[in-house]
This record gives structure tokens, C-alpha cells and sequence, in this order.
């Protein structure tokens, strides 16, 4: 097998053209503007991974031939192959072996190419220069080479079922953790970019080898060790984009420590994100359209904020004053989808027939997979925020109701709840898929949704599950599929909102 590198996802029309696709499922948006049917996309698993046994020999075979004094190497048939045999040339003085019919390849250089195929994004707003650098930092710093291979090694033994490949990627995590806690222990090299990337790896490993609650505690503290690794770096690693890029990949998890926690937003976060918001490198990106105007990352933070001062009882925030926290987040949602650019803004096309089984054959068709990625970052904070406003109603309690009213809640749930299951034929068997696990989980867990949507949620987890190799999605889908089909007694432990599951996004 030979590794092909980086190729194009394109669609066969756009690449034959040789223009930029943009890679929308199950047609691209070009050749629906030009009143095409789009030919579709080839398997780049099947393109990237090449048996070239045959090509080889022929190859050796030219080389020996031309080149005098040389052994001479022939044509071998399949039992030649299959039974390799000492046998004189022509001139009786020249020996030739079979050559093996399969090339035998390392499993650390499979494992690195299913990571740069499975995991490593390719778009905005990780340019070309951040997949250079991680291309090149693999080759030459072993503390990522390490956790790129461990990552790449888990995610093959899920997906093709491999126990033996699994003990190999354990043994592989725990040499990257020892490379990792040596470039923490060296002063020179704590603060590098690829010390952050290794951490945020050996977290994505435990995401896709997730098992039990012991390893929701290892990924939980390799997260917090991000964040550690964030304030050391300070304010100047911001200055450059690649330390913005980095902080984007592990934000979402460190929130999410927090939030199951309970604990409310961590002053080293918070202060990340201002730094942040103001830097140069979000600058440019707003410019360049990456970035939206406001940041949808720190109004999540009231929230989390809220939901921690309600569990905790805080004087002064009794039912009411948490509804109107609450509205007044919710405002502040809407008011970021009002003053986003035009660039942003996604199509809804009805299509003839049902996608996929989903919803009517409603799909969307999003400028690009980032972008996909944030309106579902937003939906998942209106859901959010929404239960928050139908826990704190008083519609429910006998009392005069308030706007909005729960019927309108209800609505609300369900319609971004739809959207999110619906979004994730844009997204699926890219790496972006990975970003919607949480969504997916919190659209299956919200009794308001209708049966068969939030069922459409559990489908989506295993397919995220069995095709990108993530045991925790498979692990989180059977988990609410149990609490779905079965009847609940008033004391399960099994959960019963979004509040309730550790979950381990990766976004």
C-alpha cells in the first residue's frame, strides 16, 4: 500500500475543470448554479491508500533488465508468487526470487495517514500553512509525531475492528504521553504551539477510545492541561494565527469541562477569549469573512454562568430572575444572526425526494463546513437556552405565563433541532462530522423533539461512530437509544437532559 498525500475532495466535475469545489453533500453548490447534476465524489480512502505491489515489480523488473551485471528479474506467475523458488536465469549464472505480492507497511505510517484522512481539517480557518506545519512538525518534533500516530492508530482499530491494533495505539499513547510530559518538564519548549497540539491530541484520543467514566477523567484532564498550557502562552499567542487556530480547536472542551462541572466559566478562559476577541489574528479574520462579528463563544459563557449560579442557589436568583437572564440571552443570540454578513448566510433547497431519510428532502447548502460548523454551534446555544426558559417557566406552575410563551419554546427546540440533524449531510465523512457529536446528543436527549427525531439524532451518532472510528458517539447513541425504547424508572442513573451526559466535543 502507498500513501497518495493530501488530494482534492472535489466533486469529479470541479476537479476534471480544475476549480474550487465546495464540497457540499450530496451535490456541490457549482454544479447546482450551472444546472448540472453533479457527478458526485469519489472514496479518497480508496484513492489515497494505493496497492502498487504490481507496479513495483514491473518497475524492478525494467531497472534489472536494463541495468548489466545486474540480477535479472522476470515475469513471475501467481504460483510463482504464491510458492517463491530459487531458478537460474538464461545464462545459468544469475539468481531471481519471487517478490512478494503485498508491500508490507508500518503501522505508524498507516496511522499517520488515517489521522491526516480522518482528522486533520482541511479548510478554514486552518489555512495551508497550519496543514505544512503539521505535515512537517510530524516529521520533526516526536512529541506530535507520537500523538498523531496514537490518535491514527485508535481510529483504525475502531473502524476496522482490530483488537491488536487497539494495544498497539495504547502502547503508542502512552509513549506520546511521556514525549508530551518532557516537553511540558523543558522550560524552552512548554509553551510550543506543538506542545498544545500533542495535549489536544491526547484528548482526542480518549475521545475515540472512550469506554468508561475513568477515561472521561483522563480526557477532562488533558483539556485542563490546554488550559494551562493557554495562559502560559499569554496574550502574545494571538499575534499569530496559528495560535488562534489552535485556540479554536480546543475551546468548545474546555467549556464543556466546565459546564459539566457545574462551576461556571474559568478566569483563565475567560480571559483567553477576550485576548482573543482583540487580537490582530481575529481581526484579519473578520475581514477575510472567517470570523463573525460578535463572538457567539462568549455569549455561550452567560450561559454556562446561569446554569452554575441556579444549581448553586445564588441569593438573588430565584425563578424569575433566571427567566429573565435567560430572555435576554436568547435576545442577544438573535441579535448575532441579525448582524451577520450576507457571505454568511446558508440556502434551504427542497429537493425532490427525501435526503437520506431526512425530513422531507429539506437540505442546506453552506458557503463552506466552517461555516456550517458555527450556525450549529449557535443552534445548540438556542436549545439550550431555550430549556433554561422552559425549566424556569411559570406558564407550568399556574401562574400568568410570560413571552415567550412554552408553546413557542417547544417550537423553538424542535425547529433547531431539526436543522441540526438536517446540517449533517453537509458535514458528513469530513472531519467537521466530529463537531456535531454534542449537537446530535442534545437534540436525542430533548423530550420536546418528536420521536422520530431525536431517533434521526441516534442514527446520526452511530454513523459518526462507525465511519470516523469515535467510540464515544457509539457509546453516547446506544446510552439515549436504552433510555428512548425502554421506560425510565423515577431513579435512573441514565440521563435525561442535555445537562446530564459528559460529553467531549471536538470543535
Amino acid at each position: 500500500m502507498v500513501y497518495y498525500g493530501v488530494l482534492s475532495r472535489g466533486c469529479q466535475r470541479c476537479r476534471k475543470r480544475k476549480i474550487k469545489c465546495d464540497e457540499q453533500k450530496p451535490g456541490c453548490l457549482r454544479c447546482h448554479r450551472s444546472d448540472v447534476p453533479c457527478p458526485g465524489y469519489r472514496d479518497l480512502d480508496h484513492v489515497r491508500f494505493r496497492d502498487d505491489t504490481r507496479r513495483t515489480i514491473l518497475r524492478a523488473g525494467n531497472r534489472e533488465t536494463q541495468a548489466p551485471g545486474r540480477i535479472h528479474v522476470s515475469r513471475m506467475n501467481s504460483q510463482d508468487i504464491l510458492s517463491p523458488r530459487p531458478s537460474v536465469s538464461d545464462s545459468g549464472n544469475a539468481i531471481r526470487r519471487a517478490i512478494p505480492r503485498a508491500i508490507p507497511v508500518r503501522h505508524h505510517e498507516l496511522s499517520a495517514s488515517f489521522y491526516f484522512s480522518k482528522y486533520a481539517f482541511h479548510e478554514v480557518p486552518l489555512s495551508e500553512a497550519y496543514q505544512s506545519w503539521l505535515t512537517e512538525s510530524y516529521r520533526d518534533a516526536p512529541v506530535l509525531k507520537a500523538a498523531i500516530e496514537a490518535v491514527g492508530m485508535a481510529g483504525m482499530s475502531n473502524v476496522l475492528y482490530a483488537p491488536h491494533l487497539e494495544v498497539q495505539a495504547r502502547k503508542r499513547y502512552s509513549e506520546a504521553l511521556a514525549s508530551t510530559q518532557q516537553a511540558l518538564n523543558d522550560a524552552d519548549h512548554a509553551a510550543d504551539d506543538t506542545t498544545l497540539m500533542a495535549v489536544i491530541l491526547l484528548g482526542l484520543f480518549e475521545t475515540l477510545n472512550f469506554r468508561n467514566g475513568d477515561q472521561y477523567r483522563s480526557w477532562e484532564t488533558h483539556v485542563k492541561g490546554a488550559l494551562t498550557l493557554l495562559e502560559l502562552r499569554g496574550q502574545e499567542q494571538f499575534s499569530r494565527e496559528r495560535g488562534g487556530q489552535l485556540y479554536t480547536q480546543i475551546r468548545s472542551q474546555i467549556l464543556s469541562v466546565y459546564m459539566q462541572q457545574n462551576s461556571g466559566v474559568p478566569r483563565a478562559l475567560a480571559q483567553a477569549a477576550r485576548s482573543f476577541q482583540t487580537s490582530s489574528t481575529r481581526q484579519r479574520w473578520r475581514k477575510s469573512n472567517i470570523a463573525t462579528p460578535s463572538s457567539i463563544f462568549e455569549i455561550s459563557f452567560r450561559i454556562v454562568n446561569l446554569r452554575a449560579a441556579m444549581l448553586r442557589g445564588d441569593a438573588g436568583l430565584d425563578r424569575k430572575a433566571a427567566r429573565e437572564t435567560a430572555m435576554d440571552i436568547d435576545r442577544e443570540l438573535q441579535a448575532w444572526s441579525a448582524a451577520l454578513p450576507q457571505e454568511w448566510n446558508y440556502q434551504i433547497e427542497i429537493l425532490d425526494g427525501p435526503l437520506d431519510g431526512g425530513f422531507g428532502g429539506i437540505r442546506h447548502v453552506y458557503p463552506s463546513l466552517w461555516n456550517a460548523e458555527v450556525w450549529n454551534n449557535w443552534r445548540l446555544v438556542r436549545v439550550l437556552v431555550s430549556r433554561i426558559l422552559l425549566d424556569t417557566s411559570t406558564e407550568s406552575h399556574g401562574e400568568p405565563s410570560l413571552e415567550p410563551s412554552v408553546a413557542s419554546i417547544v417550537s423553538r427546540i424542535r425547529q433547531y433541532s431539526e436543522d441540526i440533524c438536517v446540517s449533517t449531510n453537509a458535514l458528513i465523512d469530513t472531519p467537521r462530522i466530529l463537531s456535531l457529536i454534542r449537537p446530535l446528543c442534545v437534540v436525542a436527549l430533548e423530550e420536546p423533539n418528536l420521536a422520530s427525531v431525536r431517533f434521526v439524532a441516534v442514527d446520526r451518532l452511530r454513523r459518526i461512530g462507525s465511519s470516523m472510528g469515535v467510540r464515544q458517539a457509539v457509546l453516547l447513541a446506544d446510552t439515549v437509544a436504552r433510555s428512548l425504547s425502554e421506560p425510565q424508572p423515577h431513579n435512573s442513573a441514565r440521563p435525561s437532559s442535555c445537562w446530564d451526559v459528559p460529553m467531549m466535543p471536538f470543535c
